[in-house]
């Protein structure tokens, strides 16, 4: 990120300027440009592991797509067709909750090796497009068509979050597709993309969700919480954001909207898959995952002492327990939810800041972060990058930990897994590392834009 006090408006009229905007704007392409070639690097220095543990017989993967040659139908095969990470489970589940109410949903699914760790509601979302579009629209390709039309829905609100910085500092052409430039190369976005992850659609509602609040819209805002409550039950977590902040309007869209999706959800399927759900989430809680791209508190500890698998994402069961682990995680998760929600009360006219601090939090807190449920992270960048060009004198110090919070996010330095089997592990944990360095980021800038108000003369 560029460095505190570059904004320079005198050379606005040369070329460069008229293509970029002021210094800062240049400082953050030349950023760009950089980072271009990092994430191209940390993407394709892959040490070769050859020590996968095999699957049991009945955990192969089942593909009807056979892979093609050439390097487009590949990338092609790829993205639209062999992708399914979340589209298999959601089918099976769909069709035993449908089809077999009577038997356990959860323990049927995970019999056939898919972990299905949604809430019953999550299938609503599949059932009605499976109703209005015919069986053929839960197929893969469609599926992902719609995952990347939720990307370009983020991509447009990142740019539409940065604006007012854009217009502020005379972006040119270049300068005004810098929001683009930077979410698309964000890897924890494109990671969901690449495995076919209904987290492309949440984490496009979350960014929705997050331009609406900050825009004032806050009943709207709750609303489409409501609607990532239903498949992302955690994010619930933003009612106690609503009571604390005193924001009724957005408790009241993030309320109905839930409770709606609640109600469907059990005259459709039942109460007996909602309440082995609960069985599902204390199995999560207390066991976590080891596979290193769970980056949170739990995947960092159970990989530091070698708990299961670090390199091989098993399909038939979590990570051992241990009373140590499982202890610190839930010790850090009502750390991070208290950090998301402290002196709330007191930021009552800021929102931008606050929200992107709880949505980050509230990911956090989870003892199982996939690296894909860190796509939020796109848009609240954007949010920090947009308070701290505003506000460049004694906070400009944060470009740096900014900077810093980028590179260790953006990027999936998969070098780090030639240190799997030993103490240096932890260095796979840098995506967490860098939304630790992110948080802290968010609360100085809000404790700043809070001074900053205080100290603006009353108006006459």
């Amino acid at each position: 990120m560029p460095e505190a006090g570059s904004v320079d408006r005198a050379g606005s009229g040369s070329w460069g300027a008229s293509w970029v905007g002021d210094r800062l704007l240049r400082n953050t392409l030349a950023f760009w440009v950089v980072s271009a070639a990092i994430f191209v690097v940390a993407w394709s220095w892959r040490p070769v592991h050859r020590g996968d543990t095999p699957y049991p017989a009945h955990c192969r993967v089942r593909t009807a797509y056979p892979t093609p040659d050439g390097l487009l139908a590949r990338a092609f095969h790829r993205v639209l067709l062999s992708n399914e990470d979340s589209w298999e489970a959601m089918r099976v589940g769909l069709d035993q909750a449908l089809n077999r109410p009577h038997e356990p949903l959860y323990a049927t699914v995970f019999d056939q090796c898919l972990k299905f760790q949604y809430p019953p509601s999550s299938l609503l979302s599949v059932d009605l497009l499976a109703k209005i579009a015919g069986p053929g629209a839960l197929r893969n390709p469609v599926l992902n068509g719609i995952s990347l039309l939720f990307l370009a829905v983020t991509l447009a609100v990142g740019w539409l979050l940065s604006r007012q910085a854009l217009r502020e500092h005379g972006a040119g052409p270049v300068g005004w597709a810098l929001p683009v430039l930077y979410g698309i190369l964000f890897y924890p976005a494109l990671k969901s993309i690449e495995v076919g992850q209904i987290q492309t659609w949440l984490n496009s509602l979350m960014a929705i969700a997050l331009l609406l609040y900050v825009r004032g819209h806050a009943t709207s805002a709750g609303a489409v919480l409501g609607i990532v409550v239903s498949i992302k039950p955690q994010m619930a977590l933003f009612l106690l954001f609503a009571l604390v902040k005193r924001d009724w309007r957005l408790m009241k869209g993030l309320s109905v909207t839930a409770a709606a999706f609640g109600v469907l959800s059990l005259l459709r399927y039942g109460l007996a898959p909602h309440l082995e759900y609960l069985g599902v989430l204390r199995m999560i809680a207390r066991h976590g995952e080891s596979y290193f791209p769970n980056q949170s508190v739990n995947g960092l500890l159970l990989r530091a002492l070698g708990l299961g698998g670090n390199l091989t994402f098993r399909l038939d069961q979590f990570a051992p327990y241990h009373p140590v682990v499982h202890g610190v995680t839930m010790a850090a998760t009502f750390v991070m939810i208290g950090i998301g929600l402290y002196r709330l009360w007191i930021f009552r006219a800021e929102r931008g800041l606050s929200f992107s601090l709880a949505v980050l939090c509230f990911t956090m807190a989870s003892p199982v972060a996939w690296e894909h449920h860190y796509g939020i992270l796109a848009p609240i960048f954007i949010v920090a990058f947009s308070e701290l060009s505003g506000r460049p004198g004694a906070l400009g110090r944060l470009w740096v930990p900014l900077a810093i919070a980028w590179l260790l996010t953006f990027a999936r330095y998969a070098f780090t897994m030639m240190f799997a089997d030993g103490p240096l592990n932890i260095l796979q944990s840098h995506l967490y590392f860098g939304a630790l360095v992110m948080v802290a980021v968010l609360y100085l800038l809000r404790q700043g834009h809070d001074e900053s108000l205080a100290a603006r003369p009353p108006v006459a």
